[in-house]
């Protein structure tokens, strides 16, 4: 999701918008999906708090890691996406991982991607 909204920024404000209409309906998406599993409206209502609190401090630390060198991701990712606990082999496997997915998704057609929702990981998928 945060690779998507890197990308989408650079759409100015329609690429915002977006963002925020994808991001929403992934929040009503995962409420949806805990009330089916009978979660009380209050204990949704913290969970997507905290959801949401996390995934825009992750966000804005990955954020702050793209103006800086490897390093910077790579000690985003390992605070935000592995809890602190993995080796630095893995850490070092998913900061290249990220590069290499935010190159592919940046080279995608700005047409193809903000009104046919074309993206590397969908046409590989199509491709298969």
């Amino acid at each position: 999701m945060w690779i998507c909204m890197v990308r989408m920024r650079q759409e100015g404000d329609a690429g915002k918008n977006v963002s925020q209409m994808i991001y929403d309906m992934w929040v009503e998406d995962m409420e949806d999906k805990l009330a089916e599993q009978d979660f009380k409206w209050l204990e949704i209502a913290k969970f997507t708090k905290e959801f949401q609190h996390t995934f825009y401090g992750s966000a804005f630390a990955y954020d702050q890691a793209l103006k800086g060198d490897d390093c910077a991701l790579a000690s985003a990712l390992y605070r935000n996406v592995f809890n602190e606990e993995t080796d630095a082999a893995t850490v070092a496997r998913a900061v290249g991982y990220v590069r290499k997915q935010l190159q592919l998704v940046e080279a995608v057609d700005s047409e193809e991607f903000m009104r046919n929702g074309v993206t590397p990981w969908k046409a590989a998928a199509v491709a298969q």
